[in-house]
């Protein structure tokens, strides 16, 4: 059995994946975040194509979560899914982000055999 670290009481946990689910993870983050700061921070962390524009889904909500919402207001919970989306014809991402997130599993970013 392994340990688990505690989360601060002002993060919660999520699990976010690629719509083709060969890359998934499970994050810790403050609720308080844009969904856009979570695209960004997945595209840098698993090296996403920079020639598409992503949206993200939420799988429990079964919708498209506005960029410039923060995630508690767009109605994320702790444990929730959310999905990575691409769409074609895009622009890049921004430069380097402030690391907004922490990835509990950081084995995760490799694609699944």
């Amino acid at each position: 059995m392994t340990e688990t670290t505690p989360l601060p009481s002002n993060e919660m946990t999520l699990n976010i994946r690629t719509a083709n689910r060969d890359r998934k993870a499970e994050i810790a983050v403050d609720p308080t975040v844009t969904v856009s700061e979570i695209l960004e921070a997945a595209m840098q962390n698993w090296a996403l194509p920079a020639d598409y524009d992503y949206v993200v889904r939420s799988d429990r909500l079964g919708t498209q979560l506005r960029p410039s919402a923060t995630l508690i207001g767009s109605g994320v919970r702790e444990g929730d899914i959310l999905e990575i989306q691409p769409i074609a014809d895009a622009g890049s991402p921004g430069d380097r982000l402030p690391e907004i997130l922490r990835w509990l599993d950081p084995v995760e970013d490799r694609p699944w055999a």
